[in-house]
Order: structure tokens, then C-alpha cells, then sequence
């Protein structure tokens, strides 16, 4: 997500700068928890699984290469196919490079269907830092009081929701 686009769903007065570290961090934090926001790769270790279950749902899948020893194939359309749910992937004895097991090394690349999930929670990751007063466990302005959110608690109930690894 991009310094413009994040301005639109949150108001701040912190210049540019100070922002952009506020978004990279929190990006960073979803890199490791759910995935990147772009194309991904997951590599399996096959023993003869007829499905394969990738970590994200996904809305294109862009290859997949097989690997036994040192020999190494790509993978047709043909040979594979993508269940409903956007995380099964079953070997197809049919096709190109027919099998009705996965073995070896597998790799899988895609482009994730939980973006717009991600970038939520990214605007939420954010908007929580600049809410977040550090030691502080309410304020009071006039007439109006509120208590400090648990901070961890929060951070961890927004990247939890990101998670996305439906039911197979």
C-alpha cells in the first residue's frame, strides 16, 4: 500500500516520513504473519499427497514446477487444478506431465486472494500506532473519557482477522 493511498483512509497530521515508518512497520509485521502483498511463492516437500494446500487463498496461479533429484518440470494448467476454495490444488493424472500424486519439491507461485484483507488490516496496524499512547490507560478531555485499548491484545486481534486459511 502505497503513503497516498493509506491518506485516504487516515487522517493525521504526522508528515510524510514519520508515516511511511509507521506503515512499513506494520507491513512488515503482516509480511511475516499472513504473506507479502504481491505475487507469493510456497515451496512443499510431496510424498505422495493427491492435494496440495497453499498457506493463502489464491486468485491466479502463475506456475508450478516440480522437483525430483535434479530433474525439474514445469508444470501445464492441465496437470493441476485449483478447488473453489482457492487453498486446494489437486495433481491431475490427466494432462501434459500426468501424475495423481505430487512427490518432490514442489513450488507453487500465485497471486493472493486476501489483498484487500491484508490492506485492512495494514490501515488498522496503522491507525492503532497513531492511536496508541504509550503508559497511558485513559484520558480525559473535558467531559468525555476513554480507556486505552490493550495494545498487544489489539495488535493481535487485527492480524489474526488478516489470516486468511479457509476449510479445505
Amino acid at each position: 500500500m502505497t503513503l497516498t493511498t493509506l491518506r485516504t483512509f487516515i487522517e493525521t497530521d504526522l508528515a510524510d516520513a514519520a508515516l511511511q515508518v509507521i506503515l512499513g512497520a506494520a507491513d512488515e509485521d503482516l509480511t511475516l504473519a499472513v504473506g507479502p502483498d504481491a505475487a507469493d511463492v510456497q515451496t512443499e516437500n510431496m510424498e505422495g499427497e493427491r492435494f496440495l494446500f497453499l498457506d493463502r487463498p489464491a486468485s491466479v496461479i502463475s506456475g508450478i514446477t516440480g522437483t525430483i533429484g535434479t530433474a525439474v518440470t514445469t508444470l501445464a494448467a492441465s496437470d493441476w487444478k485449483l478447488w473453489p476454495n482457492m487453498t486446494q490444488i489437486e495433481r491431475l493424472a490427466t494432462g501434459t506431465n500426468p501424475s495423481d500424486r505430487w512427490w518432490g519439491r514442489v513450488e507453487v507461485s500465485y497471486t493472493p486472494a486476501d489483498l484487500n484483507r491484508r490492506n485492512r488490516a495494514l490501515v488498522q496496524l496503522v491507525q492503532l500506532d497513531l492511536d496508541y499512547r504509550f503508559g497511558a490507560t485513559s484520558e480525559a478531555i473535558g467531559d468525555h473519557n476513554r480507556s486505552q485499548r490493550a495494545y498487544d491484545e489489539e495488535r493481535v486481534k487485527i492480524i489474526s482477522g488478516a489470516r486468511t486459511r479457509p476449510f479445505a
